[in-house]
C-alpha cells in the first residue's frame, strides 16, 4: 500500500496531485517503483487532486473487474506511467 497526502499539504511538491508520502516495502506499489515523494497526478485516466480521488478511481476499477489500474506519476527523473494491478474481492 501506499501513504498519501495532498500536494498542498506538502512542501516542495512539484506538481498538483495526490503526494506518495510513504510506501510499503513488501507492496505492489514498491515492486512497481513507487517511491516516496512522487506525485500522482492521474488514477485510470482521471485527474487526481485527494487522497479519496486515488481511492475512489481504485475502489471504481476493482468493481468493474479490471486487473490493474494505470497511474501517471510525476516523479524526481519526469513523468512516467505505472500499471498497478489491483485485488479483487
Amino acid at each position: 500500500g501506499m501513504m498519501l497526502a495532498p500536494s498542498s499539504d506538502v512542501s516542495g511538491a512539484r506538481a498538483d496531485g495526490v503526494v506518495v508520502t510513504g510506501v510499503n516495502p513488501g507492496g505492489v506499489a514498491s515492486e512497481k517503483g513507487v517511491q516516496q515523494g512522487d506525485v500522482i497526478t492521474a488514477v485510470g485516466g482521471k485527474s487526481v487532486s485527494a487522497p479519496r480521488d486515488v481511492q475512489t478511481a481504485i475502489r471504481e476499477a476493482q468493481n468493474e473487474g479490471k486487473s490493474a489500474i494505470l497511474l501517471h506519476l510525476k516523479t524526481a527523473d519526469g513523468g512516467r506511467f505505472v500499471a498497478l494491478p489491483l485485488k479483487q474481492g
